[in-house]
């Protein structure tokens, strides 16, 4: 079963820099307009991206959600970093606006997670 364990976010949509650590049972509470969809969101992408084919849905995320943004109202640089626990193995994953870097090994993102 897979488990997230971190999260880290950076410029990505309403959270300059915000780390969250899950444990086994999660909730998200809070008014409208405070970034519980957006934490959601972030969690999609980093699954969508170990999933087969997710290259491609998470290169049309990006399409749609970041490249065609005007140049006034984009995001630049974003990080969406993830530390997930399957079977025992950690996986560290790195998402930023240039697309999918790869699942990347434990020592290559301690300082993001």
């Amino acid at each position: 079963m897979l488990k997230i364990k971190k999260l880290y976010l950076e410029n990505f949509r309403g959270y300059p820099r915000a780390e969250f650590e899950f444990g086994d049972f999660n909730c998200l509470v809070g008014p409208n307009g405070i970034g519980k969809t957006t934490v959601l969101e972030a969690i999609n992408l980093l699954c969508t991206s170990l999933e087969f084919g997710g290259q491609d849905r998470l290169e049309a995320y990006l399409r749609k959600n970041v490249r065609n943004i005007d140049e006034k109202d984009a995001v630049k640089g974003f990080v969406v970093a993830g530390l997930l626990e399957n079977e025992g193995e950690e996986l560290h994953i790195l998402l930023t606006e240039k697309g999918f870097t790869d699942k990347i090994g434990r020592a290559s993102c301690r300082e993001r997670v």
